[in-house]
């Protein structure tokens, strides 16, 4: 396969000089972490436009190009597969896909998508321009909706109706029935996105369905197996 377990670093460029991000690239040589996901990053907070530091790495294609000069890493970048919210148009957003690519990384991770068939169609509109780069699908495993609905909103990722109404008046429901609750419709919500690509990403919907379990039990008495 194409993905490595190891543990993968993010390095945004932004308000920062790029001897900073290059000292943060070196802090994590240096113990042995060896994948770094670049990213442009958000702008400051209190700030709606981004300005790339003057001294700093502009884009994440500039950062891309830098990092090789800082050690031999596995470099992954960011996809978007409902397009930037900053990007002029969808062939824009692929044509700088192709440019990180180009100046090093090795594969693309997408922002989180709910649609399976948005993803499909970005998968066909890398393919058909020439990107033959693996790319892993970034699913979000939804444990409570209002939280992703508000950051949802921030990085111009769809909300679906389909998931709305899938956790329609979840939030009255008892603290610990909401745990299972909140849980089974994680499940499905992930299964439902997630299944013609990642599968493996359900071990980590099972993982919270065993803590909300491990809790149960702790405050119920009964044995969880």
């Amino acid at each position: 396969g194409g993905l490595s377990p190891d543990p993968a670093a993010p390095l945004p460029c932004v308000a920062a000089a790029r001897a900073e991000v290059d000292a943060v690239a070196g802090a994590y040589w240096d113990p042995g972490i060896r994948h770094i996901v670049a990213l442009r990053g958000d702008p400051p907070q209190g700030e709606t436009t981004y300005a790339p530091h003057p001294g700093g790495y502009g884009y994440a294609v500039d950062l891309v190009e830098g990092l090789r000069c800082v050690a031999e890493f596995e470099i992954s970048v960011a996809a978007y597969p409902e397009t930037h919210p900053q990007a002029p148009s969808p062939e824009c957003d692929v044509d700088n896909l192709r440019a990180k690519l180009e100046a090093g990384a090795g594969r693309a991770i997408t922002q989180y998508c709910f649609e399976t068939e948005t993803v499909l169609r970005f998968r066909d509109r890398v393919r058909r321009a020439g990107i033959v780069a693996p790319i892993a699908i970034g699913v979000l495993p939804v444990s409570d909706f209002a939280q992703v609905r508000r950051f949802s909103e921030r990085c111009g990722a769809g909300v679906p109706r389909w998931l709305a109404a899938r956790f329609a008046g979840v939030e009255e429901v008892e603290d610990l029935v909401q745990d299972v609750l909140l849980s089974l419709h994680a499940v499905r919500a992930t299964y439902d996105a997630s299944r013609p690509f990642m599968p493996w990403l359900l071990a980590i919907v099972r993982n919270r369905l065993a803590d909300g379990a491990r809790r149960y039990a702790r405050t119920s008495g009964r044995e969880v197996h």
